[in-house]
């Protein structure tokens, strides 16, 4: 039988399908038959773990990477994508995405988009791209390493929050802390000169992109072999107010309450005491020092050819004030 003159045909791809079952929200049996279906008819063969609260990302991609496995596909949050990167990066290993989480930040900052089945067919049949992770103490992290105010924020949006409310849960937790005090942080920048600075909290960033495309830590892209370190100086209602219209207009930078450093190798220390720390919204207990690096080209992802991440921000096609970045290797 021949052909149909249009139909494409794609060999089947031999990939470990890890799926984090409690991310997100919605019908999660549903929806895990549905990213078997699809991968299916798309060719995919190959095995399907579930993590559990024993069984980590990290815990499956080493037995089955043990096993001669190359490819591995997350379907689930951030947080899922975080605990697989911690054992596959300078191995060669390629990582898809399927994001199912409340954030879905990784995602987003790599322009991951789309229909379910675009999601998946990219995640089997995508352009491998190298990008940069970083490592908070002895994490690795893919976004957003922070101490302070994003590490409360983070702590105190619980999965029961974010199962009910999704996204807005960070908005809530957000609001609850704004009125926690300012500390001081000694900030050192390649193992140079050090600045003290009185904030409510640190960013270190790989990637800096929140939801709805709105840059918390402007000029952190996955591929410089370069972190941007955002410092958060707002104190008091009118001065967050301020900083919040700065981001929504995509230039946080720009505000007094607000400094932009960059480093390859940065260390924090807090002068107030023990701070809390968080890893792509995983949280950490409390630490008087944090140090970060860079790695660049330490993972290899699958996305689509000429990406633009920075291209997301809601409120760009009303504005047009955010500044288009092509995602080039």
């Amino acid at each position: 039988m021949k052909a149909k003159k249009n139909q494409t045909k794609t060999e089947p791809k031999d990939a470990l399908f890890i799926i984090n079952p409690v991310s997100g929200q919605g019908d999660k049996k549903k929806r895990k038959d549905e990213i078997l279906h699809i991968a299916k008819e798309l060719g995919w063969r190959g095995n399907v773990v579930e993590t559990t609260k024993t069984l980590s990302a990290s815990d499956i991609a080493i037995e089955e990477m043990n096993k001669g496995i190359t490819h591995i596909v997350v379907c689930g949050g951030d947080g899922t994508i975080m605990e697989a990167l911690q054992v596959i990066i300078n191995k060669d290993i390629t990582l898809g995405i399927v994001p199912l989480g409340t954030g879905n930040l990784f995602a987003q900052n790599l322009t991951i988009t789309g229909s379910r089945k675009d999601m998946i067919q990219r995640a089997l049949f995508g352009t491998k791209h190298k990008v940069d992770v970083g490592r908070a103490n002895d994490t690795i992290f893919a976004i957003i390493a922070g101490m302070g105010f994003d590490a409360d924020v983070m702590r105190q949006a619980k999965r029961s929050l974010k199962t009910k409310f999704g996204p807005l849960a960070y908005l809530v937790s957000g609001f609850n802390n704004l009125h926690r005090r300012a500390g001081k942080y000694k900030v050192t920048i390649d193992g140079k000169k050090s600045v003290t600075y009185t904030a409510k909290g640190i960013m270190i960033a790989n990637m800096g992109q929140l939801q709805g495309g709105i840059e918390a830590v402007p000029k952190a892209y996955p591929q410089n072999g370069v972190l941007r370190v955002g410092i958060i100086q707002a104190s008091g209602y009118p001065a967050w107010l301020s900083l919040l219209g700065n981001a929504l207009l995509g230039n946080i930078n720009k505000s007094p309450h607000y400094t932009l450093l960059k480093g390859k190798k940065i260390t924090v220390e807090s002068l107030s005491g023990p701070k809390a720390y968080q890893c792509d919204g995983n949280h950490f207990p409390p630490t008087k020092k944090l140090s970060v690096e860079i790695f660049p080209q330490a993972a290899t992802v699958l996305i689509d050819k000429g990406s633009k991440p920075g291209t997301n921000n809601i409120f760009s096609p009303i504005l047009n004030f955010q500044k288009i970045r092509v995602y080039n290797p």
